[in-house]
């Protein structure tokens, strides 16, 4: 399988239920979560993207904006 990097900022809102923007996940997250003897299909199957990210350090915090007119999605992919 090739490389995958994702970030996503699609919610900007008072009274959030979380407090990051986005997060990275690339070919050593895999690698990371095995070493940290975490369980990404059992977390993402419970929606626990959150928690599994934080828990690699992989969140990206920006603080509130005050605006939702900047919603960013970014995506890549390459083989190696």
């Amino acid at each position: 399988m090739g490389h995958v990097g994702r970030a996503e900022d699609g919610v900007e809102a008072a009274g959030r239920r979380y407090d990051l923007s986005g997060a990275v996940a690339d070919g050593d997250a895999a690698e990371e979560t095995e070493r940290a003897g975490l369980n990404p299909p059992r977390d993402l199957d419970d929606n626990g993207s959150y928690m599994l990210l934080r828990r690699l350090g992989r969140s990206i915090y920006t603080g509130p904006a005050s605006t939702n007119v900047n919603d960013v999605f970014m995506a890549l992919v390459y083989k190696t």
